[in-house]
């Protein structure tokens, strides 16, 4: 038997893989482009009219130099967007852990004095509680 030879993957899929795993969701199939893109690709194409097949090597050339500087953008973007979140995400489970520590001090306090150890422990168990909540919560 013959090992099956697997193709190397389309430039399009690289790209959907990219965003896929910068953003965690599959990209929007609607290609919406630059319209600075756009009038550089019809200048190009333009340009390989008039010039003619001589030329074609350079004017590729530039294409692929614009396509290449079109993806850095889109996936500098992307990589900021995901930062932005990641962030966020850090402050919220900062603030809610701060909130519960601080919570749990005069709570305790509270607790031990009028219930005894059963209050200490409703009063833990319980934060305990919004905690994992809480990290249930930022997690989606």
């Amino acid at each position: 038997m013959t090992a099956q030879r697997r193709s190397p993957p389309r430039f399009a899929q690289v790209v959907r893989t990219l965003i896929t795993t910068l953003t965690g969701s599959p990209p929007d199939t609607r290609i919406s482009l630059d319209p600075g893109f756009s009038d550089e690709v019809r200048i190009t194409l333009a340009s390989r009219q008039e010039l003619g097949p001589d030329y074609d090597r350079e004017l590729i050339d530039y294409f692929l130099v614009q396509i290449n500087q079109a993806i850095e953008r889109r996936v500098e973007e992307l990589w900021q967007e995901r930062e932005r979140r990641r962030r966020r995400t850090a402050l919220g489970k900062g603030l809610t852990l701060t909130l519960v520590l601080l919570a749990a001090i005069p709570l305790t306090a509270a607790a031990g004095l009028t219930a005894g150890v059963q209050g200490i422990a409703v009063v833990w168990i319980g934060l305990v509680i919004v905690v994992l909540v809480s990290a249930l919560l930022w997690r989606v």
